[in-house]
Parts: structure tokens; sequence; C-alpha cells
């Protein structure tokens, strides 16, 4: 999953956690219009953007029944909202597909200026990106404001992908909880790593001169993102540790049961190599009946996976889809480990002399 192109680049970019005061007053705003002014004259900063989320976290702000002008008050559907600035595509790397993003820094509560992304488009109705251009809406959340679309964004994945995507409309506004600062590097690992120490070093010399009283705290926004995955990665770890103990289990029990069953027909096999039975055709005989108990035992334990897979895979949006080969590959893979932990004691018992295991008995 973390390897899925996500819609957006996340790589670079650092997340800062806004100040407590980010709601307050006028002159706030112009310490973070400063601070932001400050990072971009150094060239190794792309751009910084403001936004009250960012990807890797659920987007708090919702409403309910929004619609187009004119519908129904009742009709409608939910939509997830962001609040940011003008340079959040910017930041992000993301496409618009329709139209601008914000130009100004008027809010829609003035201008009725909003932008959606693709799938606001289709919940909508809008049969394309560009037919969705210059209309109107409405939005509880904005009272009786009228909200016209000035530009269309694609879509990318907010969260992780267990979640689908969701119809979002972003706002202009000062309201933030949390800056993003793309850094602008140097494309190999290790230049990267060289000029990332300087790199943060100037943006805390920049934090604490626009926020004395703040605390400069920092985090990777891929890092971040990427923590969603965690609880996945543990159960994958834990789980191959697991079949790997239980298949290791399994083949001492298979490896001592074909130990045992080859003692007691040892008599046997003497017999047939005596009246000219062939090494091959005794390793088939000897052999057929352990694969056939794992063919078996997989004849019940395939539909079992099969539902417990299924229903798990349920819970992502995204997910693969389960062909033959995730059946064909286990069994062969099974039947192979099976003949590999039974064939010593085969070959022990095939390659004896017949008138010592005949003696013997």
């Amino acid at each position: 999953m973390r390897s899925q192109d996500l819609g957006i680049n996340i790589n670079d970019v650092v997340v800062l956690k806004s100040p407590p005061s980010a709601l307050s007053s006028v002159e706030f705003n112009k310490k973070v219009n400063y601070f932001k002014t400050e990072l971009l004259r150094n060239p190794q900063f792309a751009a910084m953007t403001t936004a009250s989320t960012m990807p890797g976290h659920k987007i708090g702000w919702t409403s309910t029944k929004v619609r187009r002008k004119g519908e129904a008050e009742g009709e409608g559907a939910s939509f997830s909202l962001i609040a940011c600035d003008k340079d959040y595509p910017t930041a992000l790397s993301i496409n618009m597909v329709a139209g601008t993003f914000f130009q100004g820094h008027e809010q829609p509560w003035v201008t009725g200026e909003i932008v959606i992304n693709k799938r606001a488009a289709e919940a909508l109705g809008y049969q394309s990106p560009e037919e969705a251009l210059y209309q109107h809406l409405a939005c509880p959340v904005f009272g009786d404001a009228d909200l016209r679309i000035i530009g269309v964004t694609d879509d990318y994945h907010h969260q992780a992908l267990q979640s689908s995507i969701e119809p979002v409309v972003y706002v202009l506004s000062n309201w933030s909880n949390y800056y993003l600062v793309k850094l602008n590097l140097e494309e190999t690992v290790d230049k990267k790593t060289a000029a990332l120490a300087p790199v943060l070093s100037s943006l805390e010399s920049s934090w604490k001169e626009a926020f004395p009283e703040s605390t400069f705290d920092y985090s990777f926004l891929d890092e971040q993102f990427n923590q969603q995955y965690k609880a996945d990665q543990q159960f994958g770890a834990l789980f191959t540790l697991f079949s790997a103990f239980a298949i290791f289990i399994g083949c001492m029990g298979l490896f001592g049961l074909a130990s045992y069953t080859l003692y007691q027909k040892t008599k046997e096999i003497g017999i047939r190599k005596v009246l000219g039975a062939r090494y091959g055709d005794i390793m088939v005989l000897v052999s057929k009946e352990f694969l056939v108990l794992v063919l078996m035992g997989n004849v019940v334990a395939i539909p079992a996976g099969w539902w417990l897979v299924s229903n798990w895979l349920e819970g992502y949006a995204y997910r693969i889809d389960i062909g033959w080969w995730f059946v064909a590959i286990p069994v062969a893979s099974l039947l192979v480990l099976t003949f590999l932990t039974i064939l010593f004691q085969v070959l022990k018992a095939v390659r004896l002399n017949p008138v010592e295991s005949l003696r013997n008995e």
C-alpha cells in the first residue's frame, strides 16, 4: 500500500503545528505571513501552506446536505471541508483538472468562491469537472452564502488506502492547525541527508523569529502518513512469525510421522525391492499417502482461508482481488515442503538393503 500513487507528493514536506493563537487576531495573521515570506526567500524552501488538516489525518470539518443551488433543502450529500491558503496545491503537488485554485486572500464568506475535488463534482451530479465550473452550491456551514465553484482538483488519497476518497470542498481561510513546508532538496539520498540539517536549522530560526513564544516542533509528512500502516505492519510481522512457527511444528510432526510409518513398512519395501520394484515406484508409493493427507487438509483449509481473507479485505476501500494463484501457489508450496520434509526418511528406507530389512523382521 505504501508504494501506491497517492495523487500527491508527501516527500520532503515538513509539518509544523501552528501556534495556539492561530485563530486569534489580524496581528497573528501578519506573523504567519511574515514567517511564510521569510521562508520563501530561502531557495531551500519550495513552498509553504497553512491548512486545517494534513494528509494522514481524518478530516474533522464536515457538512451534510451540500447541494446544487436550487435543489430542495432536504437533498444533498455529506462533504469534507479543508480550510487552507492559496498554496495548498503547490505544497502537495495536487493537480488542477479544471479552473484555478484560489488567487486572492478573501474568504468565501466574502467572495463566495470555493474549490472542490473530482469526487465532489461526481457526488453533485456533474458529468465532468468542466461542467462543475462556475456552478453555484448551497452548504449549511456557510449559511445563506452563495458559493461558486472556481476550480476542480484531481482526487488524492488524504488517508490510507483503507479509506475511500471523500468529496472535498476547499475553503480559503486563515484558520490553520498545521503549516506544511515543502523542502527543495537534492534528489540523491546522500546529498539530501547532508542538506537536511542546515535546512531544518534555518527553518527553526525563522520560526523562533516569527513565533518566539511557541516551541519549534516538527515532523515529516511521509512519516506521519505511513504511521497509518503501523498496525497492518505489526499484524503482518506477527502473522508471518506465527505462520513460520506453525509450519516448523507441522514439518517436525510430519518428519516424525514419516519415520514411524516407514519403520512399519520396512518389510513391505524390502519385499517389493526383491520382486523388482524400482526406486522411483517405491518413492511414489511411500510419498503418496503423505501428499494425499496434505491435499485433504487443504480441501478443508482453503474455503475457510478464502472466507477469512475476503472478509478482512472488505475493510479496505482499495484492495486486491483474490485470484486462483492465491490458492495454487500455497498448495504447491505445501506439497513441495511436505515432499522435502519426508524425502530423507523415504530415501533411507528405499536404499536399505532388502536382505537387512527382511532379516530384522
